[in-house]
């Protein structure tokens, strides 16, 4: 019996440790495909892309760019369940991570006061909508003697209407850096 009840809450901890996400009855894990998450999980909500790379010069002064690209996917499961990002590189589910906020039926108010640094674009997605002009960003032409590619950056801007300013997202890496008020 009692190897029973271990065998038991071994299993428990095991499945819930390795289970990045459930879809509705179906598990998705660490490592299965794009292809895999999507039959079990559906279409997300939302889709990021970005990619962060490094510049590399030899010995001849010729810059060479390693830039591996990362897809977050968004989920909502409803106001009962928290958002989920998943985290592809190379087209496999790298991690997983419950947001800040639970799911939706459909988007309410945006409120650009509540939208904090470190926020993630499908978390803004979620409250605010689509931006009016999606743009992206160059932080710099040249990644200098640093040797490193600055990060991948994007501006999402929201026109006023009336009751509220005009205001400007910008992202690096998917997060949120800075909410401008544009007067």
């Amino acid at each position: 019996m009692k190897c029973l009840l271990l065998f038991l809450i071994c299993g428990l901890f095991w499945t819930s440790a390795h289970a990045a996400i459930r879809c509705g009855n179906r598990l998705v894990d660490i490592g299965d495909s794009a292809a895999e998450v999507r039959g079990r999980c559906g279409e997300p909500y939302f889709v990021d892309r970005w990619s962060e790379g490094t510049i590399v010069r030899n010995h001849h002064g010729h810059v060479h760019g390693i830039t591996p690209v990362y897809d977050a996917w968004y989920y909502n499961f409803g106001p009962q369940q928290l958002l989920q990002r998943l985290l592809f590189a190379g087209g496999t589910l790298q991690k997983a991570e419950a947001l800040g906020g639970y799911g939706f039926d459909s988007p309410g108010l945006c409120d650009f006061d509540k939208l904090d640094d470190g926020m993630s674009s499908g978390e803004v997605f979620a409250r605010c909508g689509a931006p009016a002009r999606p743009a992206p960003i160059d932080p710099a032409s040249d990644a200098g003697d640093l040797g490193y590619l600055p990060d991948w950056a994007q501006q999402w801007e929201y026109p006023g209407d009336g009751a509220q300013p005009a205001h400007i997202v910008r992202f690096f890496d998917g997060r949120v850096q800075q909410v401008e008020t544009v007067h």
